[in-house]
């Protein structure tokens, strides 16, 4: 049938499996686009819209794993974009936190924040990439760099929220106006391990490059050492780098466990 109560279970239906098959928005969004056109628009003959339906889902799935593409160009490009991004806000947090800045402490913080987006466009294109490379026949040797992708994204996500925790005791730290250049040389050179991580996105070369530098930084993160005579303000901020450190170590390919042995404890 095709009335209310009809198009009302339809929905629910659609609407719960495109939940679970995908947690993207869009994907439930367009099912339910798709459902509502089964059930509205008249056939002239029983389950003719399912079985249009079905053919039309059998040549997607073809034309998806037939059609030679490259299912890397984006997730690269979304990577590209998160740890540029990344690279600006830590930056203007190092300003904030070498002229003893509120306002540019701040103004790193607003850009921390807006990182999340990113991460996010890389994560659905990555995924969109996966499924792909998953159909398709011709695209199976790019998995396994769409993996790598998808472990630096997940490790990039935990860095980017410390990320935030860092920019915010900067805020906090910089109404007494004074210059913290042990916290602000300390980020830069997590930030460079960052940079040299987007590299690897198109030279896998680059990524032991980046481990080491960023094992040296996190090696030296033992923030009763590096201010001695500072404040408990201070010292937390320095703490507050660590956490930074082993996300962006597990971006390189370390495991959670070995990245935080890399630390002094504390």
């Amino acid at each position: 049938g095709s009335g209310w109560w009809q198009l009302a279970l339809t929905l629910a239906a659609s609407l719960a499996i495109a939940r679970f098959v995908s947690p993207q928005p869009a994907f439930a969004i367009a099912a339910a686009i798709q459902s509502i056109i089964v059930v509205v628009v008249p056939a002239s003959a029983p389950f003719l819209r399912l079985l249009d339906a079905v053919i039309g889902g059998v040549m997607a799935l073809l034309v998806t794993a037939l059609i030679p593409r490259s299912p890397l160009r984006t997730p690269m490009a979304d990577g590209a974009r998160l740890f540029a991004a990344f690279d600006q806000a830590a930056g203007t947090v190092v300003q904030g936190l070498r002229r003893g800045s509120r306002v540019r402490a701040e103004r790193g913080l607003e850009k921390a924040r807006d990182l999340q987006r990113l991460v996010d466009d890389w994560r659905v294109s990555v995924e969109s990439g996966l499924a792909i490379a998953r159909i398709s026949p011709f695209l199976r040797r790019q998995r396994d760099e769409l993996e790598r992708h998808e472990r630096m994204r997940a490790s990039m996500d935990l860095a980017v929220r410390n990320l935030r925790v860092v920019a915010r005791r900067a805020v906090y730290l910089s109404d007494d106006g004074r210059e913290r250049e042990t916290a602000a040389d300390l980020l830069v050179e997590l930030a460079r391990g960052a940079d040299l991580l987007s590299s690897s996105l198109t030279d896998i070369a680059d990524e032991p490059i980046a481990r080491a530098t960023l094992a040296a930084v996190a090696a030296r993160l033992d923030p009763i050492a590096l201010v001695p005579d500072g404040s408990l303000g201070d010292q937390t901020l320095v703490s507050a780098l660590r956490p930074l450190a082993t996300d962006l170590l597990c971006a390189t390919g370390l495991a959670s466990a070995e990245a935080r042995s890399l630390l002094p404890r504390v």
